[in-house]
């Protein structure tokens, strides 16, 4: 039994909506633009392809199937964004790197102290975990 457009329209957009879930951005984008209708399945390829950071190929599709005008108002937005994500990662990290070094620090210098120190907190930290498993 043929299936008709509308509903392989409809099992590609949930075959993508699955891809995104999955991760699989770059392979949901593909569904969304070649079985999807209107502005709104490029919108939705445009935002999976930039989790997956293909802009590049955002730009290519929506200059081709919408035209130029419409990058700026599709593709920029989620460039930004992702921008923003980026940054607030960075500066995640910078916290936690500045969390960290002073602590490298503390232990470097009790292990210049103490050399078997470390296996201390190894054995310990083995201890806890095996309490952790066993619960």
């Amino acid at each position: 039994m043929a299936m008709s457009a509308i509903d392989i329209g409809d099992l590609a957009s949930r075959l993508a909506d699955a891809l995104m879930v999955r991760g699989e951005y770059a392979d949901a984008a593909r569904l969304y633009v070649d079985y999807g209708t209107g502005d709104a399945a490029i919108e939705k390829a445009v935002k999976a392809l930039a989790k997956a950071y293909q802009f590049s190929e955002a730009f290519r599709i929506v200059n081709r199937k919408l035209g130029p005008e419409k990058i700026s108002e599709m593709v920029h937005p989620v460039i930004m964004e992702c921008f923003v994500q980026t940054t607030e990662l960075i500066s995640d990290l910078k916290g936690q790197i500045g969390a960290q070094v002073p602590r490298l620090k503390i232990l470097r210098e009790k292990k210049a102290e103490d050399p078997g120190i470390l296996n201390n907190y190894r054995a310990d930290n083995r201890k806890l975990f095996r309490r952790q498993c066993d619960e």
